[in-house]
């Protein structure tokens, strides 16, 4: 299997495939890398991500998924969905899967580097989702691992649209029988839990059974990301992170960001809650509640806001000012809320292995700075100091008046002691 190989030994371990030629490494994680390959009989590029793990247990199942996922998104076909081109094994062992090769970063890129999102954009890309993932819902798929890390928002095409693309679906739950016996069943070891922590359904969290509200969790966690540039809960470690989310009620992202409306509020909310009987029931009916959210924003004029942190234009062609740093790294812990396999399982330790300690996926940290994640280089809103105005003279005149009420005692009192001092029967 791969693991830190040359260039040279990636082109060949490419190439054994047959069919492609490397062009360049895209990215590295614990568990594989992606390349930019070139199909040499039609000369497309395209994304192939290849696997590289030591541990000989850990690779046949994560092998095992790489090449279900393949199957699974190969048989989906929606704008939204990242599509599957192909998918294997190398000469070498060595599986792959081939997607298309799409511009721009990922949306945790976008918002790390700009800030929280225009709203509007936001509610485009929660649009989207809801397409995509109640298209892969209908399907018998529950994708598991919904996060901004897999969705990309493509650059405006010729008629200035732009289309979200959800990727990775490696973790994917198959619901449908029929789908099942198609692609094969991966079953989940017992206490291993599959998702992203930060972005994890309570149900998750809890090894119990999931279905289609598990992301719509999942994507109302996305959405308060792209609003706030940090997630729902944030914790001083992966313990702490899941009592959060299993006890405590989420915040709201206008408590964040108040340019949020009390409507935007409420399907974020009720994304979020820790019931699955009490979020919405598909990705139609959240799908309803955002384009409820849209016209509000539209006829109703957002009031005026202190500006928040700098930021560039959405994608990769925007022109801003410098990236903004929104996290805020610890030296008690530090982020992982991108690893997806958090719990003690062959994959697991195998990722521990592969992965430096600072990145261990048992570990969470905040993402991003508290209610101050959003300067106001104005100083005090005109609220604050029109209060101040009325508070200090009012606090200033009982002052007087008692001072004057101690004098109007004092007073006779000495002028009585005077005199009797002097012998002068008052």
């Amino acid at each position: 299997m791969m693991s830190g190989e040359s260039e040279q030994t990636v082109a060949e371990e490419v190439a054994s495939s047959g069919k492609y030629r490397l062009v360049s490494r895209l990215g590295k994680g614990a568990m594989g890398s992606v390349f930019e390959v070139v199909h040499q009989a039609l000369g497309t590029r395209h994304a192939m991500k290849l696997l590289h793990v030591h541990d000989t247990a850990a690779a046949a199942e994560y092998g095992k998924r790489l090449l279900r996922e393949g199957r699974v998104v190969a048989g989906m076909k929606h704008e939204n969905l990242g599509a599957v081109t192909d998918f294997g094994t190398t000469a070498a062992g060595t599986p792959y899967l081939v997607s298309d090769l799409h511009p721009g970063m990922d949306l945790k890129k976008l918002v790390k580097a700009s800030g929280p999102l225009p709203i509007s954009d936001v509610l485009e890309i929660a649009r989207q989702l809801m397409a995509g993932l109640g298209f892969a819902h209908r399907s018998g798929v529950v994708h598991r691992d919904v996060k901004p890390d897999n969705l990309i928002f493509l650059p405006p095409d010729e008629g200035g649209r732009r289309v979200l693309k959800i990727l990775d679906f490696g973790v994917a739950k198959i619901l449908s029988d029929d789908l099942k016996k198609k692609v094969g069943a991966t079953e989940t070891a017992a206490g291993m839990l599959l998702g992203t922590p930060a972005f994890a359904a309570p149900e998750q969290l809890s090894a119990k059974p999931v279905d289609a509200r598990t992301d719509l969790y999942a994507s109302g966690a996305t959405i308060f990301y792209l609003l706030t540039a940090r997630a729902p809960f944030i914790g001083s470690d992966l313990h702490d992170l899941m009592r959060k989310q299993l006890i405590e009620p989420a915040p709201a992202p206008s408590a964040f960001r108040s340019e949020v409306t009390p409507a935007l509020d409420a399907v974020v909310l009720k994304a979020l809650e820790k019931a699955p009987d009490h979020r919405y029931q598909s990705a139609a009916q959240m799908r309803d509640a955002l384009d409820a959210v849209r016209i509000d924003t539209t006829t109703a004029p957002l009031p005026a806001a202190t500006p928040s942190a700098p930021r560039a234009a959405l994608g990769p062609g925007g022109t801003g000012p410098l990236p903004i740093e929104w996290e805020t790294p610890t030296t008690s812990s530090t982020s992982a809320d991108h690893e997806t396999l958090f719990q003690s399982s062959p994959v697991d330790k195998a990722i521990r292995a592969e992965v430096p300690g600072h990145l261990d996926p048992r570990r969470t940290v905040p993402m991003a700075h508290s209610s101050n994640s959003e300067p106001n280089e104005r100083g005090p809103s005109s609220e604050i100091r029109s209060r101040r105005s009325v508070a200090i003279p009012s606090r200033a005149r009982w002052t007087y008046l008692a001072l004057l009420a101690v004098a109007c005692v004092v007073l006779p009192l000495a002028v009585i002691g005077l005199l009797h001092v002097l012998g002068v029967d008052p």
